[in-house]
């Protein structure tokens, strides 16, 4: 039995609001004794808590589903089922993500998917089940309409200090410049400078908080940070999830300071920074019909091919995608 599912158009990312064309096709179906035969389209979103406080394990899950299509069919005597249609995802749908903690003893995760599957029901015989996963992006939320970008002043009686982002928001794979002064730095012997990411999930009893995502950016010393302040280039890592909100769950990202003496560490500083991802614009799909006298490619609204003026009326079209 062969099971396919092709999407009309097939794009690496779809975003909320936008249709699915997909096509299932069975074939075989003679040889095995099916009962039913059910495909869709389902989203979704899954948070786990898993959580060691003490001599007690906290546990909670839910469940949302987020878009649920099915259409369920009963072949009766044929070999081949094919099936065309269109789904539309949500326009409040959570991009797809995966979340999971990274704190000791923890096994918490935020889980996100959509997928088209095939479900065959089989008699006497296990079920089989195909599906395809399919990615939902997330719209830029945030744009620099030239304000200011985020910044960090503290002014204590050991340690002045003060940051400065080039922009308003970074996205991951970017290149941000970093502005750091100081004035006092005493008993500091390193300040390190870092990326964190967080998550709370709510469940159905317990909501927690889990760091998610950690990268290092610089190691500097006291030597380093003048007190006319330095640039420093940063590449903010891929691996950064965006700022986003939704009813069960949420996430944010902050950069880090580490004061650090030679024992222990001093003073810690944080500012939290807006993360969009970047819009992938789709793939332009260019129509195209091929000439039956002369198999050369001539554009759809073409009457007749411009090579060989072969009447082209009627002839099916075919996708081409560039």
């Amino acid at each position: 039995m062969e099971i396919a599912i092709s999407l009309y158009p097939d794009k690496d990312v779809y975003y909320p609001g936008e249709d699915i064309e997909a096509v299932f096709s069975v074939r075989g179906l003679s040889r095995e004794n099916v009962e039913a035969i059910e495909v869709g389209f389902i989203g979704r979103e899954i948070i786990k808590i898993g959580e060691t406080i003490g001599r007690c394990r906290l546990t909670d899950e839910r469940r949302n589903t987020i878009a649920n299509y099915r259409y369920i069919h009963r072949p009766q005597h044929i070999d081949e089922l094919e099936r065309r249609y269109r789904f539309t995802i949500p326009e409040n749908s959570p991009p797809s993500i995966h979340l999971a903690s990274s704190a000791f003893l923890s096994s918490s995760s935020i889980k996100v998917d959509y997928e088209l599957y095939v479900d065959i029901r089989r008699r006497l015989r296990p079920d089989y089940r195909k599906s395809k996963n399919i990615i939902v992006g997330l719209k830029p939320q945030f744009k620099d309409y030239g304000g200011q970008p985020p910044s960090l002043k503290f002014n204590g009686e050991n340690i002045e200090f003060y940051m400065e982002l080039s922009r308003e928001t970074i996205y991951p794979g970017d290149n941000v410049r970093l502005f750091l002064k100081s004035r006092r730095l005493l008993k500091v012997r390193r300040i390190r400078v870092g990326i964190r990411s967080y998550a709370w999930g709510l469940c159905e009893k317990y909501g927690v908080k889990m760091p998610v995502f950690s990268y290092p950016l610089l190691e500097l010393r006291p030597s380093d940070i003048p007190q006319y302040g330095r640039d420093f280039d940063i590449t903010i890592p891929d691996g950064v999830p965006p700022t986003y909100k939704s009813r069960y769950w949420w996430t944010w990202t902050e950069i880090v300071f580490e004061f650090r003496g030679i024992v222990r560490e001093i003073l810690k500083l944080s500012r939290e920074i807006p993360v969009n991802y970047k819009y992938l614009r789709p793939r332009k799909i260019m129509r195209y019909i091929t000439c039956p006298w002369c198999s050369r490619s001539v554009p759809e609204d073409s009457l007749r091919c411009p090579f060989c003026n072969y009447n082209l009326a009627g002839i099916r079209r075919r996708k081409v995608q560039s």
